[in-house]
């Protein structure tokens, strides 16, 4: 379902290229500026094939929380590390000082369902906040996705917040 470090390196090479060149623009404060007012209201018309991945190979999944204060179930897609069937999420909210709403709402909720880019076979998944050594441990494979992460990081003025979902067991 998510895609793993072993499959990005067979990727095309136009792919590559137009991949290398959005992280390099990524590390940009006018990119991320622009991009955050851009590709949310993008991804809401879009739904299937969302602008968040920009063409790229990123790994993207799409998030399902339940609003904290409504309730509601929120879809939002999101770059992720995947370790196995873990999937880690990074809270960077394009380095704006508040914390993105799924986050809250993923914190509070301290479950959701995560589905690959085809939108098939989500997951019921626990949340949680990484620990110390998780955080050390993911935050260079989140680099290697995004460089723009590290910017994120200086101009926050906050802490980045990463989250580890693990798959749902069931009871017996």
């Amino acid at each position: 379902m998510l895609r793993s470090r072993a499959s990005r390196s067979s990727r095309p090479r136009g792919v590559k290229l137009y991949s290398d060149l959005a992280r390099r623009l990524g590390r940009a404060r006018a990119f991320s500026s622009l991009a955050s007012r851009i590709l949310p209201p993008l991804d809401r018309h879009f739904p299937t094939h969302p602008p968040t991945a920009l063409g790229t190979d990123f790994p993207l999944c799409y998030l399902t929380v339940r609003g904290r204060r409504s309730g509601e179930p929120r879809t939002v897609p999101l770059l992720h590390v995947s370790d196995g069937a873990r999937v880690v999420l990074i809270a960077s909210n394009w380095g704006r000082r508040r914390h993105p709403a799924w986050a809250l709402n993923l914190e509070a909720a301290g479950e959701a369902m995560v589905a690959g880019p085809d939108r098939t076979a989500a997951r019921a998944m626990t949340s949680r906040r990484a620990s110390a050594e998780e955080f050390d441990r993911y935050w260079s494979d989140a680099l290697r996705i995004w460089p723009g992460y590290e910017g994120y990081r200086r101009r926050a003025g906050r802490e980045i917040r990463m989250f580890v979902l693990d798959p749902k067991t069931r009871a017996p």
